[in-house]
């Protein structure tokens, strides 16, 4: 979804980035009891089902720590890298991580792996993904550019995406943006910027370093409008340049985008993984794991209370 790295298809992705591999987080941990419990007050569907998965592992990286060997076919786990930030598909608050974690978890456990899932600034996860330390990494939106480097899983998680503006703007609907400039930071998908919504509004692109920049960009009027993910309220981001009530959130949704788990090309045997892993998610959604997942974090993510 992010802003260093393209996959940053929203700006709400401002993340606490942290370095190397040496402590694991227990409270990410869960085991089925564990998630069981931490659903069950919030979705009475959830009581009595096995939806975590034991033995997974969060880590979290550290400078200190030496950076990982590559994977080798004798390894017993799976290492898979993701970051931080991307409410709700990477979240420390959500159970398990998060939405899309919890199903790469699952769909893992469904292949007969046990996994490691690495939190790193996400340049750093890609790097190492493309240096075969780990397997894969997630969750990632399609490009050209990155299609031609990576195999995509079929879609994780789609992403409810708006724009947001300045309250002082007085814009109040999308069409109103017509000619304007948007904010984007480097490396955003191309998907926006040809074809789609940005041509349709003629709209002028202005690029800085990060979503956080095109906060401060909009509250400053320099950009008169940024895309956020509809899941995610301005006033939960972590940006001290945040103003919260100077900023307004489009109710308009301008489009679905899904994110994927993604493999090196150059990975060894990197086709046949992804296809036993897209078959895994094809065996969850047929046996209705998925959508239980799904309909689990939906409840969450939409009670008046989280």
């Amino acid at each position: 979804m992010l802003a260093k790295d393209s996959h940053y298809i929203l700006v709400l992705l401002v993340a606490v980035f942290f370095a190397g591999f040496s402590s694991v987080i227990n409270a990410n941990t869960l085991n089925s009891d564990d998630l069981n419990n931490s659903f069950a007050e919030r979705d009475p569907l959830a009581v009595g089902t096995s939806l975590a998965v034991r033995n997974a592992r969060v880590i979290v990286s550290d400078e200190t720590d030496p950076i990982p060997s590559p994977l080798t076919a004798t390894d017993t786990r799976i290492r898979l890298a993701t970051g931080q930030g991307y409410y709700p598909f990477v979240s420390a608050s959500l159970p398990q991580g998060g939405w899309s974690q919890a199903l790469i978890t699952q769909t893992f456990h469904q292949m007969g792996y046990e996994v490691d899932i690495h939190i790193l600034p996400w340049s750093r996860g890609k790097m190492w993904t493309d240096e075969h330390r780990f397997l894969g990494t997630f969750p990632y939106v399609r490009s050209p550019k990155r299609e031609q480097e990576y195999y995509f899983s079929v879609p994780i998680n789609y992403i409810p995406v708006r724009f947001y503006v300045s309250r002082a703007s007085n814009i109040t609907d999308i069409q109103e943006l017509s000619g304007k400039r948007l904010c984007l930071p480097y490396g955003y998908s191309d998907k926006f910027a040809s074809g789609g919504i940005v041509d349709r509004l003629n709209l002028k692109i202005n690029r800085v370093v990060d979503g956080a920049g095109c906060i401060g960009h909009v509250q400053r009027g320099w950009s008169d409008a940024g895309l956020t993910n509809s899941y995610v309220s301005l006033n939960e981001v972590t940006n001290t340049r945040l103003i919260d009530d100077k900023l307004l959130v489009l109710p308009t949704e301008v489009e679905q985008v899904s994110v994927h788990f993604i493999i090196s090309k150059s990975y060894p045997n990197g086709r046949e993984w992804m296809d036993n892993f897209n078959q895994a998610v094809q065996q969850l959604s047929k046996d209705g794991t998925k959508a239980k997942i799904d309909h689990i974090f939906s409840q969450i993510i939409n009670s008046p209370s989280s």
